[in-house]
């Protein structure tokens, strides 16, 4: 018979794709399938092919298949590191309060405890799980049994490493009516919610591991012969042993039991760490398989490393789909059976950081390294953006990876501990090597693109556009009254998009017939989060800034670009005013141009994008402004920081564009202002108001309340809001502050018993926010990250006080009167922080770089606000007081003085 391609056969088996999971096997309705024990010792499928019908049902199932890793992959797109954590689960810290329990496990033992609970109180009659094996080389030392007991449970303890086939038990269990638990790593599951079999329904709970890889049975006979098992005799094994002392959760036993001995040894004293990081007999699949946290299964667990792993019994961390079995958690503590603390995602995530961006975000840079699975996916999902940029990187470690395969299956079982260790210390930083070679040679090749692509990009509109022909707009608009709204939005910052949203409800407030459109680099997410027209921002338009660097770098690629697209931009605005045709325009410019036209006004809303400092942004906004002056559409700014320009192009480029300008109106009271008046721009069009964001409306109690419970913070212990972020310092630096700022906080909890939560206001923060609190001892929160603005400054007006290395930090608490300590490391950040302080004469508290690290000096700032709190709520208040009618105020001077324009 002709081996089909709707078998496994061909797709799975033949491709290395196969983790022996037995799936296919129990799902097949010919019984045309059987598994095997394999010579690289794993489980493996025949095919009787004379019963095969070709019916699919085994591809359906199987884990690996091509469309199924698709499925998952599209998926993990979408969310990354959190992956699995979705919102809507529930996760816990927790461990089982047997010492003796705890102890015997892998880390905090919650995952027996709650499958022994199910049992007794009769939820569940069977646990389909792994067990240990007391057998000899050769032989499978694990296999997956119906367990009925607890006392059976307790003999299935601890992390077995080792590959599972699930045939044997699922048809035990075919024609059960009851109700049983499967225990299985991420890809099990993800072939079991595939199923149509019979049988599966009884499964009433699946219970999931978090898994980086999983390895065939060669991994535990190398590591048994090292340590002195030889052929014949039979042993069992533990390879997370925890008997005896420990200085903490990371150096665990591997133990082996035999007959008439017992050996044990620490982890990194035998070759398991550098054979497990290093895939030695990892199965390929595993290289493509984009789930670590099994986020179809009603409950995950993990090991909880990091900060929690110093408590060398184990904690377990608990990620719960299915509230029946929040519920269950909940009766355990109550009846003083478990530890059980809520966490929020970003725990989960910052126990085990690298392994999900390897697992979930990572994955595409292998996926289309292998054939079978790149014609599965579209050339859109495979050139994201994000991900080219760590190609070449990701595609050397892939290399890397599968030749620790290939290598640790050819000479098996020839490595001695000392050969495995040192084998794989040389491949790495030969590896290396090969990386760093690559680097230089894709630079080289960026450069060289850089200088010829605004070249060759002007000559391609001339050749694809030639005689593009188009109608300017009548000077009369009939209509709506059109908007065109720019700011740095569209980039997850929750400060931009407060500062959109306000700019938004004024606009609708003070003018009942307009129209408004809102340029973004990313127009879909913007619409969707404002619900406003919107289109793509001249960055994205003229400069590529989504598709490569040079534009947020402001590098010099981006100022040869600049010089080459600026001239040809203003003569299309000219030769557009004079209704003449484009030649070699693209519809995307022409279409950029027709927006500005057409617009009554061009609003610049909001932000320190029209600084030196952001010098891309800056030299862009100043095109637009020209532009706008050509085709005759006024240009009005609010709620700016200007300045910090740090070369004469960028000064000349500011005065170019500003000085078009019809109205100003500034964030900060004094340098802005003083810089503006340095560029030759003085007069009434220039005023000192404040941040656009500063009146932005916060979420509901009810709303704020639900986000602080989902991450774990307590609503009747005072909290401190901190954000921290990275920001163009040098690494050593960044770490140096990022322990500071731990030990402040340290400082907090410990001397007032406040609770830190930490706040991201934008995604990138979320790095910094988790190695601060690594470096913490004492226990905080993280909020995960949300692109809504009123979640943000909600849980900041419920503060006691914000500490915060961002200025729209600031901005959300001063519109909530909280006092706030503000942080600023460079010029930039020190302008902005300082103007934002300064506004509501709270300068006094603006921390220098020499300030965080003077001795207690911090320390000192925090204990004089919370002396004079009720001074200085009020200090904030008066001057809300004061500046609430200018609200709005640029909008209505503008429609006054400018109406007839």
């Amino acid at each position: 018979m002709r081996i089909s391609d709707k078998t496994i056969e061909l797709t799975v088996v033949k491709e290395g794709l196969c983790i022996g999971c037995g799936l296919c096997a129990t799902a097949c309705p010919e019984d045309a399938i059987r598994m095997r024990w394999a010579d690289d010792l794993c489980w493996s499928p025949e095919i009787h092919r004379q019963k095969c019908i070709s019916c699919g049902e085994c591809l359906k199932v199987c884990p690996n298949a091509p469309g199924n890793i698709r499925k998952c992959a599209e998926a993990a797109s979408l969310c990354g590191e959190k992956f699995g954590l979705e919102e809507g689960a529930s996760h816990f810290i927790t461990y089982d309060l047997s010492l003796k329990a705890r102890q015997e496990s892998a880390s905090g033992g919650v995952l027996t405890a709650v499958l022994k609970y199910l049992l007794d109180s009769g939820r569940i009659t069977g646990v389909l799980t792994s067990v240990p094996v007391s057998t000899v080389l050769g032989e499978p030392h694990y296999e997956i049994r119906v367990i009925r007991s607890a006392e059976e449970l307790d003999k299935a303890r601890s992390s077995h490493y080792y590959p599972a086939c699930y045939e044997k038990a699922l048809k035990e269990i075919q024609n059960d009516p009851g109700g049983y638990a499967l225990v299985g790593v991420p890809c099990v599951i993800r072939g079991l919610k595939e199923f149509s079999h019979e049988g599966v329904i009884n499964i009433r709970y699946i219970f999931g591991l978090a898994c980086s890889h999983n390895v065939t049975g060669r991994f535990l006979e190398t590591l048994a012969r090292q340590e002195g098992v030889v052929t014949g005799e039979k042993f069992t094994v533990d390879l997370r042993d925890k008997s005896g002392s420990m200085r903490d959760a990371n150096n665990f036993n591997n133990r082996f039991v035999l007959n008439d001995r017992e050996i044990k040894i620490n982890r990194f004293n035998s070759a398991f760490t550098a054979m497990w990081r290093n895939y030695f007999f990892a199965k390929e699949s595993c290289l493509y398989c984009p789930d670590f946290y099994g986020y179809q299964a009603d409950m995950s667990v993990k090991d909880a490393w990091g900060r929690l792993s110093s408590d060398p019994l184990g904690f377990s961390i608990a990620s719960v789909r299915n509230e029946e079995l929040v519920d269950v958690l909940s009766e355990m503590k109550n009846k003083g059976m478990l530890y059980l603390e809520r966490c929020g995602a970003g725990e989960v995530v910052r126990s085990q950081p690298q392994t999900p961006r390897f697992k979930q975000v990572e994955v595409f840079n292998r996926i289309r390294l292998k054939t079978v699975l790149r014609k599965k996916f579209s050339k859109q999902m495979l050139e994201n953006d994000v991900l080219r940029k760590t190609f070449i990187k990701n595609s050397i470690e892939y290399i890397y990876f599968r030749a620790m395969i290939v290598m640790s299956n050819l000479v098996y079982p020839k490595w001695s501990r000392g050969v495995a260790k040192n084998v794989a210390t040389v491949f790495y930083f030969a590896m290396r090597i090969v990386v760093e070679t690559a680097k230089l040679l894709s630079l080289g090749k960026k450069v060289l693109q850089g200088l010829i692509s605004p070249v060759s990009y002007i000559l391609a509109g001339l050749i694809r556009y030639p005689g593009s022909s188009i109608r300017i707009k009548e000077m009369e608009r009939p209509g709506s009254f059109k908007v065109l709204i720019l700011g740095g939005y569209g980039y997850g910052n929750v400060g931009d998009e407060a500062q959109l949203a306000r700019v938004i409800q004024n606009w609708k407030r003070l003018k009942s017939d307009v129209d408004l459109t809102v340029l973004s680099p990313d127009p879909e997410y913007t619409q969707k989060l404002h619900g406003e027209k919107t289109e793509f921002a001249p960055r994205a338009v003229l400069f590529e800034s989504e598709r490569n660097g040079n534009y947020a770098g402001s590098n010099i690629l981006f100022k040869w670009r600049y010089q080459c697209i600026k001239p040809r931009m203003l003569a299309f605005a000219r030769l557009y005013k004079e209704n003449k045709p484009l030649r070699g325009a693209y519809p995307e410019e022409i279409k950029l141009l027709r927006l500005i036209a057409d617009s009554d006004v061009v609003h610049f809303g909001g932000g320190g994008y029209l600084t030196g400092t952001t010098l891309s942004r800056l030299w862009d906004g100043m095109l637009i402004m020209n532009i706008a002056d050509i085709l005759s559409t006024p240009i009005i700014l609010s709620g700016q920081t200007i300045g910090i320009c740090k070369d004469k192009t960028s000064k000349k480029l500011a005065k170019w564009g500003l000085s078009k300008a019809k109205i100003i109106y500034l964030r900060d009271p004094e340098e802005s202002k003083k810089e503006i008046e340095a560029l030759g721009i003085k007069g009434p069009e220039v005023k000192v108001t404040f941040d656009d964001a500063l009146y932005c409306s916060d979420a509901e109690d009810s709303e704020t309340a639900k986000s602080l419970e989902r991450n774990g913070v307590f609503r009747d212990i005072p909290y401190v809001v901190v954000n921290v972020h990275y920001f163009r310092q040098k690494k050593g630096v960044s770490r140096k502050c990022m322990k500071r700022i731990a030990d402040i906080c340290d400082h907090i909890v410990k001397k007032y018993g406040y609770q830190v939560v930490f706040l991201p206001l934008t995604r990138s923060d979320v790095k910094a926010i988790e190695e601060t609190r690594r470096k913490m001892t004492e226990d905080s929160r993280m909020i995960e990250h949300s692109d809504d603005y009123r979640i943000a400054k909600g849980i900041i007006g419920k503060a006691n006080f914000m500490l915060t290395m961002k200025h729209h930090g600031i901005i959300f608490a001063m519109g909530s009167m909280v006092p706030t300590i503000a942080v600023a490391l460079d010029d930039y950040y020190f302008r902005k922080n300082m103007g934002a302080l300064k506004l509501f004469s709270q300068e006094r508290f603006l921390i220098n770089s020499d300030d965080l690290f003077a001795l207690y000096g911090v320390e000192d700032v925090i204990d004089d606000l919370l002396a004079h709190d009720e001074t200085i709520r009020a200090t904030i208040s008066r001057a809300l007081d004061a500046t609430r009618s200018m609200d709005g105020e640029v909008i209505e001077r503008f429609l006054s003085e400018y109406k007839n324009f």
